[in-house]
């Protein structure tokens, strides 16, 4: 399994992220998880059974994870890395590494 970056880093441009994470897509397939493409959205809050925030609303709209999966400006909090967790779990479970 292939992870990918959960959050979008300053130095790295979200051009540059978007188009690794469609490189690893393409070269790994069912093996890579894009986590930044699931923590940008409000799948990711839902999961979690958190409510959006004005802050979290605006941090999707600028393709940011939610504030309230981050525990600062690069770091997923508990409930972020939960997430994290679940997504590669059902990942390994789709091809069939675990039950």
């Amino acid at each position: 399994i292939v992870v990918g970056m959960p959050t979008h880093y300053s130095a790295y441009t979200l051009e540059a992220q978007v188009e690794s994470d469609r490189v690893l897509g393409n070269v790994f397939g069912a093996h890579f998880v894009n986590l930044y493409a699931y923590f940008a959205t409000e799948y990711a809050l839902s999961d979690a059974g958190i409510t959006p925030t004005a802050q979290d609303l605006t941090d999707l709209q600028a393709n940011k994870v939610p504030t309230s999966l981050r525990s600062d400006g690069t770091h997923l909090n508990a409930n972020g890395y939960t997430l994290m967790a679940q997504q590669v779990y059902k990942c390994g479970k789709r091809l069939g590494y675990w039950e």
